[in-house]
């Protein structure tokens, strides 16, 4: 998979980082950044690596997460982020099949036991309050 972020596999030493960062590796992720790689997640939601591409999307999430406070000036991104199917989310039960969803379809784990039957959930907790609002899933936090 063409994938300049989120590499899978774990470098054994930092010294793998650091000659990465001379060769120009970024230390953080843009808004555009963003943007570029939920586009290529779309694009390959559809093939045969669905698992991947949602792995993929979670790490994204999280990211998104850790970062918002360096993310949310960025009118683009949080256009995309809110508007786009590349939530990776559970199907509701019994199915728990891997997918994607737009943000105002699903919700995150604290909603899990509310409605989990009726609505897909991301599993993960939001845990930036910030970001919570901005995605409509701080009603009950």
């Amino acid at each position: 998979m063409d994938e300049p972020f989120f590499s899978i596999k774990d470098y054994p030493t930092q010294d793998y980082l650091f000659k990465l960062r001379e060769l120009g590796m970024k230390k953080s992720i843009t808004g555009a950044d963003i943007i570029d790689q939920i586009e290529k997640y779309k694009s390959k939601i559809y093939d045969n690596k669905i698992n991947s591409v949602h792995y993929k999307s979670f790490l994204l999430l999280n990211y998104i997460d850790d970062n918002y406070e360096d993310l949310k000036d960025n009118i683009l991104f949080r256009e995309k982020i809110q508007t786009e199917t590349w939530i990776p989310i559970l199907t509701p039960e019994p199915d728990n099949q891997c997918t994607f969803s737009k943000v105002s379809d699903c919700r995150d784990k604290l909603y899990n036991d509310l409605i989990s039957y009726t609505m897909p959930i991301v599993d993960y907790k939001i845990k930036n309050d910030k970001l919570l609002h901005f995605l409509g899933w701080d009603a009950f936090h």
